[in-house]
Parts: C-alpha cells; structure tokens; sequence
C-alpha cells in the first residue's frame, strides 16, 4: 500500500505542470534563426534541371548546368530581433565572378505584398576563394541596433541567388544564420 494519497499526487502534479509552464514562459525568446540550404524553396524560375540538393543539406548546381538558382529561406516567427545576417558558403573563385552567392533579408508586406530587402545584402565575391565551406555575414542596420521583426505586418525570408558563368565552378549555399552574437 502506498504512503501518498491519490489527492496527494495530483496535487504534486499539477504543481510540476504549472512551475514548468512558469519556467518556460519567462524563458528569454530566441535571439537567432538558422536553417540549411535544403530547406530552402526554390523560385518559379528555378529549373529542378539546374537545382540539386545534397545530403549535406546544401544547395548547389545540377551537373553541367549553368545560370542562377534562387532559393527563398522562410524566417518563422519565433525570433524576435536580429543584428546579422550570416551565410555558409562555397565560392571557390573568390572575388572573380565564375561564381557567386548573394543573401539578403527580406520582407513582403502582408497587405500590399511589396517586397524589400531588410538591411545588406551578403556578397560572396566580397571575401577569399572558399573551397570548403566559409562564413560570410553582415550587420543588418548597425552594431547598436537591431532589426525588430514585425510578423503582425510582415512574412520574412531570405533570399539566396546562386550564380554560375561556367560548370568548372561549384558553388554551393550550406545554410543562412540570423543573430545578434556580433563584435563590432
């Protein structure tokens, strides 16, 4: 026979139930946002001729395919504020245009469905030759302040665009990072 009460242990219960509640309500909300490139979706334009997926959750260049790929990257709503914008990438030509990545954050109005770009765009013929995998990120507005995302008025997303000029290139987009862990 045991020594607790059924009324007792209900009680217990629903004691852990609502501290736990408690605790995860006064819980700072989430300060980054990240997502791999295979989870991105690609645009109408976006042939599934030119577009591959791999197991890495990249996105890059179909075999022998040449032009741009363009990915929209959704941001959901459980971030609040960000200062940065970070990419992982392969640019294996660097500065030269053989090959480049663009990122940028941006927002389409949920009345007037106008789009704009939130802050700077990321350009991968800004850094060096990246043959592996590199980060690359930008501030959104400055150090000081950070973009207040506003889901009430508005849908995020990050678009990426994937160019190529010749098939001896292989860029590839691993993932994008919203934050605010910034040095400035």
């Amino acid at each position: 026979m045991s020594k607790f009460s059924k009324s007792s242990i209900i009680c217990f219960g629903l004691a852990v139930a609502v501290a736990t509640s408690l605790g995860v309500a006064a819980a700072d909300p989430p300060q980054s946002w990240t997502i791999a490139g295979a989870s991105c979706v690609p645009v109408g334009q976006t042939s599934s001729a030119h577009l591959v997926f791999n197991s890495a959750g990249g996105a890059g260049f179909a075999a022998g395919t040449i032009g741009e790929i363009i990915v929209t990257c959704p941001v959901v709503s459980t971030i609040e504020l960000a200062h940065a914008l970070s990419i992982t990438y392969r640019d294996p030509d660097g500065s030269a245009t053989g090959a480049t990545i663009t990122a940028a954050l941006r927002r389409k109005h949920l009345t007037t469905g106008s789009a704009t770009t939130v802050g700077t765009t990321l350009n991968t013929n800004a850094g060096p030759v990246v043959t592996d995998y590199g980060v690359i990120g930008g501030v959104l507005a400055n150090c000081t302040s950070a973009h207040v995302f506003d889901f009430t008025n508005f849908a995020y997303y990050v678009q990426i665009n994937i160019r190529r000029t010749t098939t001896g290139q292989i860029p590839l987009f691993a993932g994008a990072r919203l934050h605010s862990d910034v040095i400035c």
